[in-house]
């Protein structure tokens, strides 16, 4: 007989036991953390074990074990980092074998390298969203943490941070050197890229009830809004459950923010009564938040995912998986809190989850995952009866630790438990082409796959946005009066590229100036004058050995204009812009593939 506790096992053998533990002199032949023994029939002392790392087998009784993974796909992924700079590159936490970095030209098919950042239990790693050879990955518990400006060529150590085990930070997507790690009831913020901390938060109770910091989830729009995850240890028998609060001047000076956190109301939790501790033990408020994510326009707007409240109960139908609350409105009126669910059969299904993507540039595009799929669903779809439909049904039918898209490759990846990391396109809409005429009477979002070309009118106090994956064409006879507000982009859902105007986040704009030595000494990429009087500007980019580099430049429809190659011996190019004023806008992209936008003006 073979029995597993935790780090340790036991064989049982005509009433002799022998003990071997993570000491033993064995323990580097197999992960310590065992999960299950099967012995093959027929075969005297031939014992198979599945544990934490892989599959390994014994022929002596479990005295000494030989490796029996190859090829088997075990990856337990914690947290996953996506480079919106280049989307070659991820890292992985991975639950007792470190951090991993993807090292690959990111193409169709690519299949990425990957390797070794760091050992133990691999956490939340982060790659910076500006500069994407800046990483950091560490381990749980006492929250050491290397940071490297090189892709983990090299590496800085950090100072460490007493945490608990499940160790959790999110980073300040606009101003990166800035990013916030949970230390059990506080929350620490660094300024200076993690060489030192201060706590902006700290409540080690609430109502008298212990408490730990679960998740932050920040604003993509406004990073002055922090959220948290603050979990709740209630008596027994009672379960842990969570709250969640919020400041909204997260960037202020630390005592300001340890002073402005607010209790936030949530979805299927009675608002909390300050002079009644009792009420925070009611059923409700045990309920466990799946996932918190912001919304892409309105830091007011939060989405909050759940388990089907439905528990074992057997229904094919989902209930109270996912709501939408609306700060901005009084509790209470239309619109404060809204049930995404569905209900029949086009639900959510009655299963575990809760993890949310929203995808920027779609109308209202949500991606739920749970424990038999992905599903998604958009505004349309939530209006017209069509509900929830699953998306990407080869992806493994487990639950889902972290749904992220990637806007430069414009693929949705999904990291799992013990399956690795998975991408797939985005969800197309189901219009190829269009063609808009006539004076709009109301509010329209249009997505198709390929062109949109329009001789419309938008009259005023109406709300009109075109997405396209390839052309929009505005031709004579279309019109946007003032008064209304009219949109137009390209975001394609299987190819890569696409218009966002913060889309250039991958790299600093260029200050307008007319000579070098005015320039600051922290962007990317410079380009000098600007605006340009004679259609000629230089452009030099910073620490970039690249001698020729290739130059699009678009017009303000997003209709490219021409594309030049230019060399020189050092990092600087002129550059021949088109003659008319105007704004243009200019991509560079050098020899090693990397992407610089920028935006000039010719007077």
């Amino acid at each position: 007989m073979y029995l597993t506790n935790e780090d340790h096992y036991f064989t049982y053998d005509n009433g002799s036991i022998t003990s071997y533990y993570s000491s033993s002199p064995n323990h580097e032949q197999y992960h310590v953390d065992v999960e299950d023994f099967v012995e093959r029939p027929g075969h005297a002392d031939e014992i198979w074990m599945a544990n934490h790392g892989s599959i390994n087998r014994s022929t002596d009784g479990g005295v000494n074990w030989d490796f029996q993974g190859k090829g088997l796909g075990v990856a337990d992924c914690f947290g996953t980092s996506n480079s919106y700079s280049e989307p070659g590159r991820i890292a992985i936490g991975l639950y007792h074998d470190g951090s991993i970095l993807s090292d690959g030209n990111f193409g169709p098919n690519w299949q990425p390298n990957w390797w070794q950042l760091g050992g133990f239990d691999g956490q939340h790693p982060m790659i910076d969203p500006v500069q994407g050879s800046n990483i950091y990955w560490h381990s749980q518990a006492n929250y050491w943490f290397k940071r490297s400006i090189d892709y983990g060529v090299s590496e800085i150590g950090v100072s460490g941070i007493p945490t608990a085990w499940d160790t959790h930070n999110v980073m300040d997507p606009k101003q990166p050197n800035i990013f916030y790690v949970l230390s059990h009831s506080k929350i620490k913020r660094t300024i200076d890229n993690g060489n030192s901390f201060e706590t902006v938060f700290d409540l080690p109770s609430f109502f008298g009830i212990p408490v730990g910091l679960f998740r932050l989830h920040i604003a993509p729009t406004n990073p002055e809004y922090l959220y948290v995850n603050a979990q709740l240890y209630f008596p027994a028998p009672s379960h842990s459950g969570q709250r969640i609060l919020r400041t909204t001047i997260a960037r202020a000076g630390a005592s300001s923010v340890l002073n402005s956190w607010e209790v936030m109301p949530l979805p299927l939790i009675p608002d909390p009564d300050p002079d009644n501790a009792g009420q925070l033990i009611e059923k409700n408020y045990n309920l466990w938040i799946g996932d918190v994510v912001v919304d892409n326009h309105d830091p007011n707007v939060v989405y909050y995912g759940f388990s089907s409240s439905l528990g074992y109960t057997p229904s094919a139908s989902g209930t109270e998986m996912l709501y939408r609350m609306d700060y901005n409105l009084a509790p209470g009126t239309p619109g404060y809190q809204t049930d995404l669910t569905g209900t029949g059969s086009t639900s959510l299904p009655s299963a575990g989850g809760g993890q949310i993507c929203l995808e920027r540039g779609s109308n209202g595009g949500i991606y739920f995952g749970t424990d038999v799929g992905v599903f998604y669903t958009n505004v349309d779809y939530q209006n017209d009866g069509t509900g929830w439909v699953l998306f990407g049904p080869d992806l493994p039918h487990i639950s889902i630790r972290d749904l992220d898209i990637n806007y430069v490759a414009n693929k949705i990846r999904a990291s799992l438990p013990g399956r690795g990391v998975w991408e797939h396109d985005l969800y197309c809409p189901g219009l190829i082409d269009a063609a808009e005429s006539g004076t709009y009477t109301g509010d329209l979002f249009l997505e198709v796959q390929n062109v949109v070309t329009s001789i419309a009118i938008v009259p005023d106090n109406h709300n009109i946005s075109y997405r396209a994956g390839n052309e929009i064409h505005l031709q004579p006879g279309f019109s946007a009066v003032g008064g209304s507000h009219f949109h137009a982009f390209i975001h394609p859902c299987s190819e890569s590229g696409n218009s966002f105007k913060n889309n250039l986040i991958l790299t600093n704009n260029p200050e307008r100036t007319n000579s070098r030595s005015n320039l600051p000494t922290d962007k990317t990429i410079w380009i000098y004058p600007n605006p340009t009087s004679n259609g000629q500007v230089n452009i030099e980019l910073l620490d970039d050995n690249n001698t020729i580099v290739t130059v699009h430049i678009f017009n303000i429809l997003g209709e490219q204009l021409a594309i030049r190659t230019v060399s020189h011996s050092s990092n600087n190019w002129m550059v021949q812009m088109p003659d008319i004023p105007g704004s243009y806008f200019v991509r560079v992209i050098n020899s090693s593939g990397h992407v610089f936008n920028c935006n000039v003006q010719v007077q």
